[in-house]
């Protein structure tokens, strides 16, 4: 039973806390990650595709549930590459 709905920003700290939980917790959590546009014009590489691969390396395991806001990109390629990624 979901008993918590963290709302994360995003952010490698943020799935790097999701990696870490453990037992009982996991399947009382479903995260609601907000994707926000990239900020940083000096960053190297397709920051969707590195935020991507942090949250299906950080909430991977059988029976995870996972809200996304999205309401904040335009990219409708990026969406829905992230549910297959996180699918696989």
């Amino acid at each position: 039973m979901i008993k918590y709905i963290p709302i994360l920003r995003g952010k490698p700290g943020e799935f790097t806390a999701l990696q870490n939980l453990e037992g009982k917790s996991l399947d009382e959590i479903c995260p609601l990650i907000q994707f926000l546009p990239d900020s940083n014009p000096n960053r190297v590489g397709n920051y969707l595709d590195k935020i991507s691969l942090e949250l299906a390396n950080a909430w991977n395991f059988e029976g995870n549930l996972i809200y996304f806001d999205t309401s904040y990109l335009q990219d409708v390629h990026f969406i829905s590459e992230l549910i297959s990624l996180i699918n696989s």
